[in-house]
């Protein structure tokens, strides 16, 4: 599948902090089964909004992705925002003046591996989340280790 096939619309506004542009990819709204999936009730902007904040509280890994989650549920609980119940986003660097992309990670109890690295963010990140307040001590060791918290 090549990348014409699987882009989608480029959101109207950029990131607050960064200025990055987001695309919405149709391989991960339901155009690839295999590829992890947004949830279908998930707006664009929704998803864009999981993007933004991860660029503006620079939740990022040694390499530069981005990682995002949802705002809280009602209740107060962590939303999961993919089809597998993931919890977590990955944003992938974007090549100079190509917009992002991003997916659902890492689903809680799927210890599967991608190309050698497991698939989720670095403990660098989770401590990232628990000091701005995303989240607590015990989500980010739930998390950690595959559960949901």
């Amino acid at each position: 599948m090549s990348v014409g096939e699987t882009s989608g619309p480029i959101h109207p506004v950029p990131t607050e902090r960064s200025g990055y542009r987001y695309q919405f990819y149709t391989k991960h709204h339901g155009l690839d089964r295999s590829a992890s999936q947004w949830l279908p009730s998930l707006t664009h902007d929704q998803e864009f909004e999981v993007f933004n904040t991860a660029d503006r509280l620079d939740f990022s890994d040694e390499v530069g992705r981005l990682y995002g989650l949802r705002p809280r549920s009602p209740d107060g609980s962590v939303q999961e925002l993919g089809t597998r119940a993931e919890q977590i986003a990955e944003f992938p660097n974007a090549r100079a003046n190509e917009a992002w992309h991003g997916y659902p990670i890492w689903p809680p109890g799927d210890q599967e591996r991608r190309r050698g690295e497991l698939c989720r963010p670095s403990e660098t990140v989770f401590v990232e989340m628990e000091e701005s307040g995303v989240l607590t001590h015990g989500e980010r060791k739930s998390l950690e280790k595959g559960r949901h918290p």
